[in-house]
């Protein structure tokens, strides 16, 4: 009897050892654990300051659904930019006297639009789907062609074909530019993807149709009139006068730049494209001709 209430208290002893020891580790993991936080960026690292999405802006609506975009000159495009201000921080000695978000310019295909400027932005807190908080700056710009810009346009649309896959981004005039997730090539169904349409159908179109008529008129002229026909030279037998060669050269020049002209038109969208060099081959050709038909006229008849 004694050994069995001396093995119990013993038990107990050794029970009653193990649960006060327990206690107080069982108090500093209870302390060293965590507390959720009430912030959800707190749960995830921050988002990577990029241009996530762009959209082309169409009746005060910004189309945030298209995963294939399509702009042209003189469209509205809003870009959205992730994290706009840690960007700015990260820069260090390269970020710009002013760097403001109405500091910033377009970026398309890494060449810089310097006349291209914000119209309109506004900023925004959201979350991703890990709870993880970020700024969301949406950026307005306007596709325009000026004298700032055309150094960069001169590269866009140097390639004359319909559509042109381009990157989007966003930068300053230093050469500073955020990273972009609109990449021309598309890595998942959700990656989107921006096109620079450098020849619109309907300029193309109308400047075809112009074109077409205009020379279709010519050949009926030439045709039944004398437009470019030597009014002073004898008639041949069928009756008509024979053609000229400087009126000739002179219609062949003038439609090989009015059809450059519509091109130039066309592609750029400028309405100034006529140099004095090419006024210069207009009036050489014009100075043939008229030095033919003078010399047309001196001749005794």
């Amino acid at each position: 009897m004694k050994r069995q209430r001396l093995s119990l208290c013993l038990l107990f002893l050794i029970g009653f050892c193990g649960l006060v020891l327990r206690f107080p580790s069982a108090l500093m993991a209870a302390e060293e654990t965590p507390t959720p936080s009430g912030t959800p960026a707190a749960k995830g690292a921050a988002e990577h300051p990029s241009v996530r999405a762009v959209g082309v802006h169409r009746w005060n609506d910004e189309q945030r659904t298209a995963n294939v975009v399509y702009a042209q000159r003189g469209d509205e495009i809003w870009v959205d930019i992730i994290n706009f201000k840690d960007w700015v921080n990260s820069l260090g000695d390269k970020k710009p006297q002013n760097h403001e978000i109405k500091d910033l310019i377009l970026y398309l295909d890494h060449f810089p639009l310097k006349g291209v400027s914000p119209i309109y932005w506004y900023e925004g807190q959201e979350f991703t789907d890990k709870s993880v908080e970020y700024t969301r700056t949406t950026v307005g710009f306007s596709l325009v062609r000026n004298d700032s810009s055309k150094p960069g346009w001169s590269h866009l649309l140097n390639q004359p074909v319909l559509n042109r896959k381009v990157i989007v981004s966003v930068g300053f005039a230093n050469g500073e530019e955020i990273d972009s997730w609109v990449n021309p090539k598309q890595v998942t169904e959700k990656d989107q993807q921006f096109y620079l349409t450098v020849i619109p159908k309907f300029r193309t179109a109308f400047g075809l149709i112009v074109i077409l008529g205009a020379l279709i008129a010519f050949l009926g002229l030439a045709r039944h009139t004398h437009i470019i026909r030597d009014a002073s030279a004898p008639r041949r037998p069928d009756g008509q006068r024979p053609y000229s060669l400087a009126r000739g050269q002179m219609a062949f020049w003038f439609f090989l730049v009015i059809a450059s002209y519509f091109f130039l038109w066309i592609v750029t969208g400028d309405m100034d494209t006529l140099n004095t060099s090419v006024l210069g081959l207009i009036g050489i050709s014009a100075g043939t001709a008229l030095g033919s038909a003078f010399v047309d006229a001196s001749k005794p008849i």
